[in-house]
């Protein structure tokens, strides 16, 4: 990871490992959100972000949806965020 972080020192780029640097980068302002971890990984994260500033949703898996389907719409629903029924359209 540090040879990684040295790499993009200067750059735009930031680099992260592990649930706690995605549960970090979902917490950041986005006008979207593409949530693609593989398994239940993800979940807590996918949970966390509706309620920042993500307006449009993109899921690539569904396991947060299975495993917290209601709480994960609930929050999405509170702030305002859309996750389309299907597709990849804009």
């Amino acid at each position: 990871m540090a040879e990684l972080k040295d790499a993009l020192a200067g750059t735009r780029t930031e680099c992260g490992a592990g649930e706690s640097a995605i549960i970090e980068a979902a917490a950041r302002p986005a006008d979207w959100v593409m949530a693609a971890v593989s398994g239940a990984a993800g979940v807590e994260a996918c949970a966390r972000a509706p309620s920042i500033a993500a307006r449009r949703w993109r899921l690539a898996n569904k396991e947060c949806l299975v495993c917290a389907g209601d709480f994960f719409m609930q929050r999405a629903a509170k702030a305002g965020a859309c996750i389309p029924a299907g597709g990849f359209r804009t």
